[in-house]
């Protein structure tokens, strides 16, 4: 049989005139001990040896999320003496299980109530390193293709079978106008492309992103290039 522990404590000490008759039964409901501060007789140091994330103060069913609204309630009525309480929670158990161990940790403001895991810590840290992975693969496994596709002229996509492999980025596309076909533009649809020589060009043009291809790149490209070759 496994057996499975948990331990909490509190920073800072908090005044005992700050904890009210009603703040102490909840407080207490969840195992936790209000206990006398070796360091300052006026304030109280908490902590527990066995945490519990329910309680029953006089018969009444609470959740943690009562038990911090209570803490940001002593922070609130403190007017500045104590700007935040904190939590650290660390999770063990008999056996060296894998779900066995963790920690946790609450920060409570008078505006705020945070926490978070280092089982979520680590969850993050492991989608980041599968990510990528993934694209790491991706790369390995076929090549990145960025693909324009077009429409009597128009642009009608940009796309890519790996977009996250390019960093953030802004496809410019522009076509060049003759002066007859410029003059159905007004001047504020028209660009002005300089020039290596210096000359002017009109053009319309707009901005693309880069998004995920859901067609196959591989063979559209493999076409390509047997065309190519049979032309040559």
């Amino acid at each position: 049989m496994t057996d499975y522990y948990s331990e909490s404590v509190f920073q800072p000490e908090i005044p005992k005139h700050l904890i009210t008759k009603c703040d102490r039964c909840i407080i207490e409901a969840f195992g936790v001990t209000i206990s006398e501060s070796a360091y300052d007789s006026k304030n109280f140091y908490l902590y527990t040896n066995d945490w519990c994330t329910r309680g029953y103060p006089l018969g009444d069913d609470v959740i943690e999320e009562d038990l911090f609204a209570c803490l940001q309630a002593i922070v609130r009525r403190s007017n500045g003496e104590l700007p935040w309480i904190s939590m650290e929670t660390a999770y063990y158990c008999s056996k060296p299980l894998p779900d066995g161990f963790g920690g946790r940790a609450v920060f409570i403001t008078a505006h705020d109530v945070r926490y978070d895991s280092t089982a979520n810590w680590l969850e993050e840290r492991i989608s980041e390193v599968e990510a990528e992975a993934s694209i790491s693969k991706s790369s390995q496994d076929e090549t990145l293709r960025l693909c324009i596709a077009l429409e009597k002229g128009m642009v009608l996509d940009v796309c890519s079978n790996n977009p996250d492999a390019f960093p953030p980025c802004e496809v410019i596309v522009f076509e060049y106008m003759s002066k007859s076909d410029a003059q159905d533009y007004s001047a504020d649809d028209l660009l002005e492309i300089r020039q290596s020589d210096g000359e002017i060009e009109a053009a319309v043009g707009y901005v693309e992103t880069i998004g995920q291809s859901a067609l196959d790149l591989a063979s559209i490209s493999k076409q390509i290039k047997d065309n190519n070759r049979k032309e040559g």
